[in-house]
Formats: C-alpha cells, sequence, structure tokens
C-alpha cells in the first residue's frame, strides 16, 4: 500500500458545492489555494513560458520564410503574371535577363474598358441619362467624367512631352504625356450631354505589364473581320495604332447608334506601350462622341481593340448600352 503526505490528499479533497454562482467565483479567484482561473502563480508561469518560446518560433519561422521570398522577388527588375508560351523559364532561376517576353492575357491581348461607369453591377456596361430619376442625372456622369479627366491634369515635367511614334524600351524612365486636350469638346464639361445630346464616352487601354502590340500598318493584309472604313484609315496612315472601332451590335443598332468621331483618333498609339511599372503613367484614351445618337433607344454597341496579336473573337471585346431621355427636361 502506497502512503502519501497530507498535502497530496488535501489537494485531491472533493470541494464543496457552493452554487453556481459562487461556485463561478471560486474560479476565478481562490483565495484558499491562491489560485486565478484555476492556476497558481507557478503554473501560470510556466504556461507564459511555454507560449513564449511557441509563438517566437513561429515568428521566427514566419520571418524567415518572408526574408527568402523578398530577397527572392527583388532580384527581378518587374513582375510576371504568366508564362509566355514561346519562351518559358523556371522559377527557380532568377535571371533577369531570362525573364520572359510578357504576353496578353491568355495570349489574346489586353482589354479595354468603358467610361464613366457609373450604375453598379450593370453587365454589360450601361450608360443611362434620364433626368427624370435622380440617380441617372446628367450632373453625376458629368462629375464622374471630370474625375476620371483629372487625373491626366499633372505636371508635365514628370513626363516625355515629345514622344516619337515608336514603342517605348526599359532605359526610357518617363512615361509619355497624355495630353486630354486632343479630345476636343469630350475634354470640356458638359462633355456633350446636351440637348440635342452629342454624349461622349471614354474608351481607355487596360494596363498590361509588358504587353508589346503587332500593329497592323499599311502594309499588313487586315483581316475581313475589321470594318471596312476602318481598313480605309490604316491604309491612309502613316502612324502606328492599336486600332479601335466601334460598331452597333445588330443593324438596328447600327441606325440608333449614328455617326461617332473617334478623339483624337481611332486608335491608341504605340509611344504608350508597353508598359513596364513607369513612375505617373496614364493610359491611353479615345473617345466617342456620338453625333446624333437617337434617344429613348436603347443602343447595343461593340467596340474592339484591333492588333495582330489581339484575338478579336474573345470576351475581351467591350460590350456596353447607351440610353438617353427626358434629357430636354434640362434645357
Amino acid at each position: 500500500m502506497i502512503k502519501h503526505d497530507e498535502m497530496y490528499y488535501n489537494e485531491r479533497k472533493p470541494v464543496p458545492n457552493l452554487g453556481v454562482f459562487k461556485n463561478f467565483q471560486r474560479f476565478l479567484w481562490n483565495p484558499e489555494k491562491k489560485s486565478l482561473l484555476g492556476r497558481n502563480k507557478e503554473e501560470w508561469a510556466q504556461v507564459c513560458v511555454f507560449y513564449m518560446f511557441f509563438f517566437g518560433g513561429l515568428i521566427l519561422l514566419t520571418s524567415l520564410q518572408l526574408w527568402i521570398t523578398y530577397m527572392y522577388v527583388s532580384s527581378f527588375d518587374k513582375p510576371f503574371y504568366e508564362y509566355s508560351k514561346i519562351s518559358p523559364r523556371t522559377w527557380l532561376e532568377p535571371n533577369r535577363k531570362s525573364m520572359f517576353e510578357m504576353s496578353s492575357l491568355n495570349s489574346h491581348g489586353p482589354g479595354i474598358v468603358l467610361k464613366p461607369n457609373i450604375i453598379p453591377n450593370s453587365k454589360p456596361p450601361l450608360i443611362l441619362i434620364d433626368e427624370s430619376h435622380k440617380m441617372n442625372k446628367v450632373k453625376k456622369y458629368v462629375t464622374a467624367v471630370k474625375k476620371m479627366l483629372s487625373e491626366y491634369n499633372v505636371d508635365q515635367s514628370k513626363f516625355d512631352i515629345i514622344c516619337n511614334n515608336s514603342l517605348r524600351n526599359q532605359n526610357m524612365n518617363k512615361a509619355c504625356y497624355f495630353d486630354i486636350q486632343t479630345l476636343g469638346q469630350c475634354s470640356k464639361a458638359p462633355y456633350g450631354y446636351t440637348w440635342p445630346p452629342q454624349p461622349c464616352v471614354y474608351i481607355r487601354f487596360n494596363k498590361r505589364f509588358g504587353w508589346m502590340p503587332i500593329f497592323y500598318n499599311q502594309a499588313f493584309y487586315l483581316p475581313k473581320t475589321m470594318p471596312q472604313w476602318l481598313q480605309k484609315t490604316i491604309q491612309k496612315s502613316d502612324k502606328f495604332y492599336v486600332w479601335l472601332s466601334c460598331e452597333g451590335v445588330s443593324n438596328n443598332d447600327t441606325v440608333l447608334m449614328g455617326e461617332i468621331d473617334y478623339l483624337p483618333s481611332p486608335g491608341f498609339p504605340i509611344q504608350y506601350f508597353p508598359f513596364f511599372g513607369q513612375i505617373d503613367y496614364h493610359t491611353p484614351i479615345v473617345a466617342l462622341q456620338f453625333k446624333n445618337l437617337t434617344v429613348n433607344q436603347l443602343i447595343n454597341i461593340e467596340c474592339k481593340a484591333w492588333a495582330q496579336n489581339i484575338d478579336n473573337e474573345n470576351r475581351y471585346n467591350l460590350d456596353f448600352r447607351i440610353l438617353i431621355k427626358n434629357l430636354e427636361i434640362i434645357m
């Protein structure tokens, strides 16, 4: 038979039931055993020491992993988003010169976006001007356009003002300056939202790091799906662009859409490509001014960017709708 001292039996003596509230008070602080939350000071010291080493080890391992990742990533001059199908490279070869040539999204080219687009969750985007409804008044669109164009009102000394019509390279630290005055009437309020309406909408080119357009010019065979008016424009032009066309989705939409002015031109000049992460870089804009758009009719429009390395049959075309009604109320 094993015998223990009195302390052993005292520690194992059942505690009396004092009721729910008294039992909870005793759990919080037991004056007889001088214990807090069921542990005395020696036990709390052991718990604190254990978790200090435990969390210290976790912090050390996490910090080491972040440091290794940072050292690896900082060895590159630029980030990368996907593998090129032409020149693959391994992840474990931090050689800047062997960085693969950036291709476009899914090798089909970057996308274009519509501004202003103030109606949330509208697919495709909808420009709705209705002075009878407070959420769709002209003032909201004018404010949205002003805010977007204000991004281009910058100190010109930070930019390359005189950009020749050629692709950029990584040694060119300054981005090309985009002068919004070239947008003509679409650079000044109320941006054509008057009566009769000649509204301006704006097409911006998405930033795509390192993407380099293979542009169409006079010497190239132009695709049959390209609109005839754009083919004639390219054949007459001595400039290089990522070209842009916007057409009605149906023949009826084309009639309702009327004539469009492309300001400053139906394309994005190639001196804004490629984007290498230049400080203060601004994406180029093409303003579409609808000269004789039919009011009180919902019009479906599809815009396409044209370059040899942009697939115009994919989901990156831009579709949007425009509906203008009750604009004469404000006149």
